[in-house]
């Protein structure tokens, strides 16, 4: 599929966070091979946009392509491959290390081409194009795995980091596509500019995420607490209003019964606001308030967890909820973002899957 991309406006006020190297998100290990990288890039001009596409096509050369999972930066340099948030760090890294000095975007649920076909499939479903309203059914997990189903939807408000040089907007997941131009920058529900350590915070984030999906909602050991928790230290020390650790420190305040780590994350949470359905979403799980749901839907009618949340298990009328929960999930079935399984293997989910669906 040919991707479109749209320049969009101005850049937002800088937050003052410091350097990606003031952190401890680059290894020692890393940083060695950022320098041998750096010595082996040509010297890059004055002009943002031709110094960027330097260093995109040394990378393309070097074999660098995009990959969703990988975003450490040992990991990305010793797999040539990395995540939006990977391959942000890597031309950061390597734009500091000759002199430069980079700043990082985050762009809240990007419209680009694949929120275009979100929207489209949403819209198909919900006004019965794929689905019986009397007779809805429900995708199998096979379906998710069916080579002719591409998985290229996602259904939530992604938070995706970009490079910027001095004004310039820099892609860094069209890296391994040379034929490709790099310099642009989607249109966004919300975006904020940061100085470089962000992405640190965010790297610490993500892995304190997966920590938290591996406890499954039982209380965790106390040496896999304190890796987790520390791991949200490092992310808001460097960046407070991280709202991903927060809204993480919430959910572990709420598993482990400890109201003030609750209360103090809310509170910095409630004081970001509902910028954008991301952040809307996080203050209904925190708040449990109703009208932040509402507001999500209001602004990304397509986000699939909140549309479960107010549609499914909020709905009173049984034909109208089954009628959602068999949109919402084959809109899970066709994105990349969520799998079946972990849905019909969630036991409150099995049980309103059997309520609606006897």
């Amino acid at each position: 599929m040919t991707i479109e991309y749209t320049e969009v406006g101005p850049a937002l006020d800088t937050k003052t966070l410091g350097s990606l190297f003031d952190t401890d998100a680059v290894s020692p290990e890393a940083r060695k091979e950022i320098t041998d990288m750096a010595q082996d890039l040509p010297e890059l001009s004055a002009n943002p946009q031709e110094a960027l596409i330097t260093v995109f096509d040394y990378l393309n050369t070097m074999g660098f392509v995009y990959e969703e999972k990988i975003a450490s930066l040992d990991d990305v340099l010793s797999n040539k491959t990395g995540s939006c948030l990977g391959l942000s760090i890597l031309v950061t890294a390597l734009l500091i290390e000759k002199g430069q000095k980079p700043l990082s975007k985050i762009l809240v649920h990007p419209r680009d081409p694949f929120d275009t076909l979100d929207r489209d499939l949403f819209s198909t479903l919900m006004t019965g194009g794929l689905i019986d309203y009397n007779h809805p059914k429900l995708p199998k997990v096979s379906d998710q795995t069916d080579p002719e189903n591409p998985r290229i939807h996602r259904f939530v408000p992604l938070a995706h980091p970009i490079v910027i040089l001095n004004g310039q907007a820099f892609e860094t997941t069209l890296i391994g596509e040379p034929d490709s131009n790099p310099l642009v920058e989607f249109a966004a529900e919300s975006g904020s500019v940061h100085e470089s350590a962000v992405l640190g915070s965010y790297l610490y984030s993500d892995e304190a995420k997966l920590l938290y999906k591996a406890f499954n909602g039982i209380r965790p050991s106390e040496a896999a607490g304190s890796d987790f928790l520390n791991r949200l230290t490092k992310s808001t020390d460097i960046f407070p209003e991280n709202r991903d650790a927060l809204s993480l420190l919430v959910s572990y305040g709420r598993m482990i019964d400890d109201s003030g780590m609750m209360k103090q994350a809310m509170d910095a949470l409630i004081a970001i606001g509902p910028v954008d359905s991301d952040m809307s979403y996080k203050l209904w799980l925190a708040t449990k308030d109703e009208s932040y749901l509402n507001r999500t839907l209001e602004q990304f009618p397509e986000d699939i967890p909140a549309f479960l949340d107010r549609k499914v298990f909020l709905e009173r009328d049984p034909r109208e909820a089954r009628a959602n929960l068999a949109v919402a999930m084959w809109c899970i079935c066709y994105s990349s973002t969520f799998d079946l399984k972990d849905f019909y293997g969630n036991p409150q989910f099995q049980k309103k899957v059997k309520e609606l669906f006897p």
